[in-house]
């Protein structure tokens, strides 16, 4: 006898190992649309519109931006609102000292570690060179601290 959990379980596990063996075949299939759905069902789920997510979280924010006022305004303490709304008090002041509604400011990604040996290795990559473990040794040789 087996509880839900470990019949899911042992069924993706089959699964996985029947498909990792027609793995070949499986790049070959090319999916056919038809004209009335612009894009399949299974993608859009898959690949959710990363715009209207964005949008619908920043719209809950901005709910909880106008309640957290709308309660100081009726004179409720900052600990009260932040357990009446299960927010952070450190949000809950920073939404009542804001001027107007805080957005999100995004963050450009930071360079890694092997941002300073880029060009190197794109002009050993254009020589032609492919192999990975050679490519860490030049790397390592000219002073780059990485692990492979």
């Amino acid at each position: 006898m087996a509880d839900r959990f470990h019949v899911v379980r042992n069924l993706a596990d089959e699964a996985s190992r029947v498909l990792s063996h027609h793995r070949k075949a499986l790049k070959h299939i090319h999916l056919t649309l038809p004209a009335t759905s612009p894009v399949p069902l299974a993608v859009r789920y898959l690949q959710p519109d990363r715009e209207r997510t964005k949008e619908r979280k920043r719209q809950a924010r901005l709910e909880r931006y106008e309640q957290v006022l709308e309660l100081a305004a009726a004179g409720m303490s900052m600990l009260r609102i932040a357990q009446r709304l299960h927010l952070n008090r450190k949000t809950v002041a920073q939404y009542l000292r804001a001027d107007s509604f805080p957005e999100l400011v995004s963050r450009p990604p930071r360079p890694g570690i092997l941002a300073p040996s880029l060009p190197y290795l794109w002009a050993r990559w254009k020589d032609g060179e492919r192999n990975g473990v050679r490519l860490f040794r030049e790397l390592a040789a000219r002073g780059f601290t990485g692990s492979a």
